[in-house]
């Protein structure tokens, strides 16, 4: 036996009867068909927020995909294999010394490299961590949207 909700209070009452036990509102046919109405309306909207969750999902992959594939990613990518190449090359010219002034010198030029290597490492681990961020949204919205068809069904 369907139920339907009773248009003045809201609890759901049995689509046979003409008057609802709860308030006594009468429930007329007219009552029905607004009723199918908004349940018609209600099921084409989920339709679009179904649509929509899953554009918006793939917007947000799009989004991480950008995020590690930019130039200035690329950028802090390139310099910080540059600076770990010439920290090596340093490190090793300054071990080649056994000591003196040119020691000192390519070790303080190798922490250079280093602290530079560092700061990229940093400008590269902020773009990942946006992108895991984007692509943990976007699958969780479309997910979601997948969630919402798969109860409409």
């Amino acid at each position: 036996m369907e139920s339907s909700k009773c248009p003045e209070c809201g609890n759901d009452v049995s689509n046979q009867v003409k008057t609802c036990p709860y308030c006594g509102y009468e429930i007329s046919k007219e009552d029905e068909q607004i009723k199918e109405k908004y349940n018609n309306l209600i099921h084409k909207n989920k339709k679009y927020i179904i649509a929509l969750l899953c554009i918006v999902g793939c917007l947000f992959l799009i989004a991480a995909i950008t995020r590690i594939t930019n130039d200035e990613y690329k950028f802090y990518k390139q310099h910080y294999q540059e600076c770990i190449d010439g920290y090596n090359d340093t490190k090793w010219t300054a071990d080649s010394f056994s000591g003196g002034f040119f020691k000192n010198s390519y070790d303080s030029i190798a922490s250079s490299y280093k602290d530079l290597a560092d700061n990229d490492k940093k400008e590269l681990w902020k773009f990942r961590i946006q992108a895991i961020a984007l692509v943990c949204g976007g699958c969780g919205l479309i997910l979601f949207g997948y969630t919402i068809y798969k109860k409409e069904r």
